[in-house]
């Protein structure tokens, strides 16, 4: 589930790391976890979760959206425990960020 604002209330930045801020909560989780990210311009963006051999588990968003916080929950019941990552991406810069799902 994404919830998408209204109306974006972030300033613009040229900097690469303004692209997105993001937190996932909780983190580790137990069965799913909310991923919330800003972007402070229009860009396509890919949230992707892999698994510690590099294997693509689940692409979560691989869409253009516009400036504003977003939330998604991520349900991993059908996956196993252990460490994962979520890779952002939005074609100029990536940050990947390490999940521990505990069943």
């Amino acid at each position: 589930m994404i919830r998408r604002p209204p109306r974006s209330t972030l300033s613009s930045s040229s900097a690469a790391s303004d692209v997105y801020k993001r937190q996932v909560y909780p983190n580790p989780f137990n069965p799913s976890t909310n991923i919330e990210f800003s972007v402070n311009q229009n860009a396509k963006i890919d949230l992707s979760i892999y698994n510690l051999n590099g294997q693509l588990v689940e692409i979560i968003l691989n869409d253009f959206i516009y400036p504003g916080t977003y939330t998604i929950n991520w349900d991993a019941s059908n996956y196993s425990t252990g460490m994962y990552l979520l890779v952002a991406n939005n074609g100029n810069y990536s940050e990947t960020k390490k999940l521990m799902l505990v069943i």
